[in-house]
């Protein structure tokens, strides 16, 4: 048996396939963390599925993160006088753009 085998440091590891009581505990294992992988991934997709379908979700997200990047692009001249920042007109935010 597969625990038994822990127990007495045998080395065997009962992956391998067929121990002493013909019981295929090395399939069943791999089946098993297979399935467990196999959930995980499931669980991981749905989840950004959801997120990636709601746009109320996405819109606030996206808008919070562009709000940010522009506001501090845009402020970066004036909140850091001494390192003489000079963006191009193509960089900085125009309008209604944040």
């Amino acid at each position: 048996m597969a625990v038994a085998g822990h127990v007495d440091g045998d080395g065997d590891d009962g992956l391998d396939g067929d121990d002493d009581d013909g019981d295929p505990d090395g399939i069943v294992m791999k089946l098993l963390l297979a399935k467990k992988i196999l959930d995980v991934e499931l669980e991981q997709g749905l989840f950004l599925k959801c997120h990636a379908e709601n746009p109320e979700f996405e819109t606030f997200y996206t808008k919070n993160i562009f709000l940010n990047e522009g506001i501090r692009a845009w402020m970066a001249a004036q909140d850091q006088p001494h390192e003489n920042l000079i963006f191009l007109e193509e960089v900085l935010p125009r309008g209604n753009a944040v």
